[in-house]
């Protein structure tokens, strides 16, 4: 396990309506000595086979953060970018899914990025720091070492743009 990434087990209640759920509870992260304050929350849709990463933001806007799956199902992929870290480059995934109540956190100097799997799919970011364009970063999604099992997936331009591992 990468330092510091928890996965979570939310709760959610089911009846015959549908569910209920408790995505953030901050009882558990006071619990877990997890300092987490949330400043913005940022939803994403994406449909299959899309792949959005690898994002950070660096510096004073380094952002810990908190990804779950409101609708669909992604394979969320992240790498320790913390040069000081036990877990420096691992790489780690978790499947989250809006059937199977699991979140990640993911702290600060951890990149991330996911590929959807479901035909679309809506990804829930908490984060405890305001996005700033300007410390904005990404590292190619292909050079971090990562089979992602997919040949022709959909990548943004700018993603596309972003340095490789190697060139950090």
């Amino acid at each position: 396990m990468i330092e510091g990434v928890k996965i979570i087990n939310f709760k959610q209640a089911k009846d015959t309506r549908g569910y209920f759920s408790k995505i953030f509870d901050k009882k558990y992260f006071v619990k877990n000595n997890i300092s987490f304050q949330i400043k913005e929350h940022f939803i994403s849709f994406s449909k299959k086979d899309v792949i959005r990463g690898m994002h950070y933001q660096s510096g004073k806007y380094a952002q810990n953060k908190l990804v779950y799956v409101v609708e669909g199902k992604i394979n969320d992929v992240f790498i320790d970018l913390r040069k000081n870290s036990k877990t420096y480059l691992n790489i780690q995934n978790v499947v989250l899914s809006s059937a199977n109540n699991k979140a990640v956190f993911l702290p600060k100097g951890v990149a991330h990025g996911f590929r959807a799997l479901s035909q679309s799919s809506l990804v829930g970011y908490l984060v405890d720091n305001y996005y700033n364009k300007l410390s904005d970063r990404g590292i190619l999604w292909s050079s971090i070492g990562y089979n992602w099992k997919i040949k022709k997936p959909n990548i943004s331009k700018r993603d596309k743009k972003f340095p490789t591992l190697d060139s950090l």
